[in-house]
């Protein structure tokens, strides 16, 4: 009985440990992916940022996605006209 406990116990933490790696593992990829898009330079222009919100349709709702800027600078579809805000679309997953 005693020898079965410890084989869990040592299981538990080479799954533990294997988790832990894995974890590490994937730090390690997104500390990377995120350098190199510093490294890239400027991704949006000065004054630019991604922002969400949330809309309610009619099967539930949805997070639609936005760029906003600080100043009028992206093109409009329908007139041509600046404005401060692109809609990039709407997420694929809705919340019930």
């Amino acid at each position: 009985m005693a020898s079965k406990l410890k084989h869990k116990a040592q299981k538990r933490q080479e799954d533990l440990h294997q988790r832990i790696d894995s974890i590490a593992s994937v730090k390690k990829r997104l500390e990377q992916e995120r350098q190199d898009i510093f490294d890239s330079g400027c991704v949006a222009p000065p004054g630019c940022w991604i922002a969400r919100y949330l809309a309610k349709g009619r099967k539930g709702h949805y997070s639609y996605y936005k760029l906003q800027a600080t100043e009028t600078m992206f093109t409009t579809k329908t007139d041509g006209k600046l404005s401060k805000y692109k809609h990039s679309g709407k997420l694929v997953a809705n919340f019930t």
